[in-house]
């Protein structure tokens, strides 16, 4: 909320109670001189605790009392500027077996061998087509409720690099190293991929990327909120 916005809308409210201080001046001043001054200032001291008592529940009403559109401006013009928050990057290592049947699928002449691949899920919170209407304000409970979607993995990020190949645990008239051609290592890192996706997005790893969704935007959003009113606090509530 401008502050332009906000003395137009302290000043409307104020516009009838002015008119009543003036009147009442006027009447005090009438007052003073039929019934003297003693009378005159009883009068007077009730009528500016009247006027105490109105202003204080005017400043309540002005200060305390928000709609969503008091929060719009602010809360939307930040999440412009962040569209996809990045909210959490999970470490993820996954291992298979290699096998490699000897003559006649005997055991004596096969080759066994142990692969573990790592890679980093990175997951976000997608905030960018945020709109009024997603935020929700409570004056009785003084929260302020921001409907945003679920966290969701955005990609999956592999380190080929860092891959690990165990010693090869071979038959008994098993011998040499069980060795993979270029076409069947890329089919089996396109095999782990897949894998790796299915796990990243488990239930529980999305459960946990959207309690980091919740902190990350309370962090965004509740030093906006604080800016306008120390009031009300932040609520992050997953649509989807």
């Amino acid at each position: 909320m401008s502050e332009n916005s906000f003395f137009k809308r302290l000043i409307g409210r104020l516009s009838s109670f002015t008119k009543g201080i003036i009147v009442g001046a006027v009447i005090t001043f009438f007052l003073t001189t039929a019934i003297g001054i003693s009378g005159a200032f009883d009068f007077l001291s009730e009528k500016v605790n009247q006027g105490k008592e109105a202003v204080d529940s005017l400043l309540d009403e002005t200060f305390l009392g928000y709609t969503a559109a008091d929060f719009d401006e602010i809360l939307l013009g930040e999440a412009s500027q962040h569209q996809e928050l990045v909210i959490m990057e999970l470490p993820l290592s996954l291992s298979t077996t290699i096998t490699k049947a000897g003559l006649a699928d005997l055991q004596i002449f096969s080759k066994t061998k142990v692969i573990t691949y790592h890679a980093t899920g990175v997951y976000i919170v997608d905030i960018s087509d945020l709109k009024s209407e997603d935020i929700v304000v409570d004056n009785e409970l003084k929260t302020v409720t921001i409907n945003v979607r679920h966290a969701q993995l955005q990609y999956v990020q592999p380190n080929w690099d860092a891959t690990e190949f165990m010693d090869t645990e071979k038959g008994l008239l098993a011998f040499g190293d069980l060795a993979l051609t270029q076409e069947q290592q890329n089919d089996l890192q396109k095999s782990i991929l897949e894998e790796m996706k299915k796990e990243f997005n488990s239930a529980a790893n999305l459960a946990q990327a959207d309690e980091f969704a919740k902190l990350h935007l309370w962090q965004l959003f509740q030093p906006l909120i604080s800016s306008i009113t120390n009031s009300y606090l932040v609520e992050i509530n997953f649509t989807d």
